[in-house]
């Protein structure tokens, strides 16, 4: 949600949601809000999504790919863009 800088999602089961800044190649993400659906086979997911948008410092952008790094430049997060049918 680019005008309202705002980021949301979900890693399978929960969804996530909050707000970006971004200032050239630099981003931040600001506290995630969560909800907290009892799911056992995605939780890892969810959490691990979360975290790396929490630990992202900047990014870098392909023609198909978008890497969220983290403060010592190591990729947190990877996210590849799809055609939908």
């Amino acid at each position: 949600h680019s005008k309202e800088r705002r980021v949301s999602g979900t890693g399978g089961c929960n969804q996530f949601s909050g707000h970006y800044e971004i200032d050239g190649r630099t981003i931040n993400f600001g506290v995630m809000a969560t909800t907290m659906m009892a799911c056992p086979d995605s939780t890892d997911v969810d959490l691990a999504m979360v975290a790396a948008l929490e630990q992202a410092k900047s990014y870098r952008r392909t023609a198909h790919h978008v890497e969220l790094l983290d403060s010592d430049g190591m990729v947190v997060a990877r996210f590849e863009a799809r055609e939908l049918l």
